[in-house]
């Protein structure tokens, strides 16, 4: 797994379940395969029902799957935990290209509205919004001024692009 993929699937993961989340895949990336006992113990969590609602969750996001033995002594399944690798580029694009819609539908709503702003709290209007309040701002009484958007739309462009790069890197 290279770097980058690495990084980002444990922000997934973070995202999806906190930062304990990417403590936990870091360990099976490590290991190719674990136990909910065995992360347990690496993590010092004296209760590995905690671990056990993070593995599910991840396997629920489609990032891990496992495989099941059963102790003949005692009757328990012992489940090993490992990375489902063939989907792993599928959720990390699955989730970038949700990020690139996000922003594009920003980026398209920037371009298609005028906006005004308070200069003294800085709240912002669409014209619409500012007409409505005869350009006064609601919170303050101040004029409100003319915004220049571009810079918005510069920023949320150049993030588009650059988010677009990665998906490229990923999917080599």
């Amino acid at each position: 797994m290279t770097p980058l993929k690495r990084k980002l699937l444990l922000e997934y993961a973070s995202d999806l379940s906190g930062p304990l989340a990417a403590k936990v895949l870091s360990i099976i990336i490590d290991k190719g395969e674990a136990t909910d006992e065995e992360i347990s113990a690496k993590l010092k969590i004296d209760n590995p029902s905690e671990v056990r609602k993070i593995l599910i969750k991840l396997h629920e996001a489609d990032i891990l799957t496992y495989r099941r033995e059963r102790d003949e002594n005692i009757g328990w399944y012992t489940y090993y935990w490992r990375l489902k690798d063939e989907n792993i580029i599928n959720v990390l694009t699955r989730r970038i290209k949700a990020v690139i819609k996000v922003l594009e539908r920003k980026m398209e709503y920037e371009q298609n509205n005028s906006f005004y702003v308070c200069v003294q709290c800085l709240r912002r209007f669409t014209i619409e919004e500012a007409y409505d309040l005869d350009f006064s701002c609601p919170e303050c009484g101040a004029i409100l001024f003319e915004d220049n958007n571009e810079e918005i739309i510069n920023i949320l462009s150049n993030m588009i692009n650059k988010i677009k790069t990665k998906i490229k890197e990923i999917t080599k």
